[in-house]
């Protein structure tokens, strides 16, 4: 078990520890040192985070995945000066990719692939689809399943790490895409 202490942005308020099940503290320092050095690379950032969060998940597959990206990589990001607002633009990001390297591989093996497309392209397969009133930014993911030689678009969805952007962003493109009979 990991002991990790949980340091305050204001000051006077004093630290709190937690406790994080079936990774060790040696683990979690491994990771942290894996993601300082992919964050000097010329990957880009969002790509770098998910990297080492995806392998922090494989050596430590036992242990609460919240807890990981919380305690171990933002708590650490923050402690080597990331704002607080850089983080939430990052991690949305690294999030959408984390859940492309996480299950792409067991998705895939039943016909079955999601993808991240760029704004162009996106916009394009909306459009497409007959959907109106959705940007691609309000799309995360699509999912594809296979038809014969055919990857043909059955759904979306919507990768969010805060709670107001689930409710402005993620319910009218999910209406939009349940209203033209695809999965969101």
């Amino acid at each position: 078990m990991a002991k990790l202490e949980c340091k305050s942005a204001q000051k006077g308020v004093v630290s709190a520890w937690v406790e994080v099940e079936n990774i060790t503290d040696r683990q979690v320092a491994e990771a942290r040192a894996r993601l300082d050095r992919l964050l000097v690379t010329n990957m880009q950032i969002s790509d770098a985070v998910a990297t080492a969060f995806v392998e922090l998940t494989t050596c430590a597959p036992k242990a609460n995945p919240s807890d990981l990206w919380q305690h171990v990589i933002y708590r650490h990001l923050l402690e080597s000066g990331w704002s607080d607002q850089r983080w939430k633009r990052v991690s949305g990001f690294a999030l959408e990719r984390v859940f492309v390297n996480l299950y792409q591989p067991r998705l895939l093996s039943n016909q079955v692939r999601m993808h991240i497309l760029n704004k162009k392209e996106a916009n394009k397969l909306i459009t497409k689809l007959g959907i109106t009133d959705v940007q691609a930014s309000k799309v995360d993911l699509f999912i594809e399943g296979r038809r014969g030689h055919e990857w043909l678009v059955f759904g979306a969805a919507h990768v969010k790490s805060s709670i107001a952007e689930r409710i402005q962003d993620d319910v009218p493109a999910s209406l939009a895409f349940m209203d033209k009979g695809l999965l969101s």
